[in-house]
C-alpha cells in the first residue's frame, strides 16, 4: 500500500513541478479556461459552477500553505471544472437540436395549414359546382314533369252560345272562323 502511494506521489512530482514552473498568467487562463468555454453554453447554472470551481482552486493555490495539495487539487478542480464545461456544452447541443426539431415541426404545421387551406378552397369549389348541378338537376327534373303531363284542352275565354255579336247577319258562323261541326245521320 505504502509502495502505491509512493507511486503515485512520484507521478504527481513531475506534473506539479511543471505547474511550479508555468507563468502565473498562463496558470490563470488554465484554470479559467473551463469557465470561458461555458460561457458560449449560454446555462447560467455551468458557468456559475466552472466559475466557483476555478475560484476554490485560486484560493488553495493563493493561500500557499499546503504546496503538496494544491497542486492535485488545481488539477482535479479543473477537471471538473471542464467536464462541467462539457457537460454544459453537451446540454447546449441538446437544446440545439431540440430547437431544430421545434423549427421542423413548425415548418411541418405552416405546410399542413396551408394544405388545409387549399383542400378548403377546392371543398368550396366542390361545393358549389355541387349546388350548380343540383339546381341544373331540378331544372330537368320540372321541366320533364312539364313534358310528360298530357296537354290540356285550350279553354274558350267566353261562352259560345248561338247568337254572338260576331255572328253573320245571315246567322251562321263568324267570318274568319271555321264552320261548325254537322250533325252526321
Amino acid at each position: 500500500m505504502t509502495d502505491l502511494a509512493l507511486r503515485i506521489q512520484g507521478l504527481l512530482e513531475r506534473p506539479l513541478e511543471a505547474l511550479n514552473s508555468l507563468p502565473f498568467w498562463f496558470a490563470l487562463g488554465l484554470l479559467f479556461a473551463p469557465t470561458l468555454l461555458s460561457l458560449f453554453t449560454r446555462r447560467s447554472i455551468t458557468i456559475v459552477a466552472t466559475a466557483l470551481l476555478n475560484f476554490a482552486c485560486l484560493v488553495l493555490l493563493g493561500a500557499g500553505q499546503a504546496p503538496e495539495i494544491a497542486g492535485p487539487v488545481m488539477i482535479v478542480t479543473f477537471a471538473a471544472s471542464l467536464i462541467v464545461a462539457l457537460f454544459g456544452l453537451h446540454e447546449n447541443q441538446l437544446w440545439q437540436r431540440i430547437s431544430g426539431l421545434d423549427a421542423k415541426v413548425t415548418q411541418v404545421e405552416e405546410q399542413m395549414m396551408t394544405f388545409l387551406r387549399a383542400l378548403e378552397g377546392r371543398s368550396d369549389l366542390i361545393d358549389q359546382r355541387g349546388e350548380q348541378a343540383r339546381m341544373a338537376f331540378e331544372a330537368a327534373r320540372s321541366a320533364l314533369e312539364d313534358a310528360r303531363k298530357p296537354p290540356q284542352p285550350a279553354k274558350a275565354a267566353f261562352p259560345l252560345s248561338t247568337q254572338s255579336a260576331h255572328t253573320n247577319p245571315s246567322g251562321g258562323a263568324p267570318q274568319g272562323s271555321p264552320a261548325p261541326p254537322t250533325p252526321k245521320a
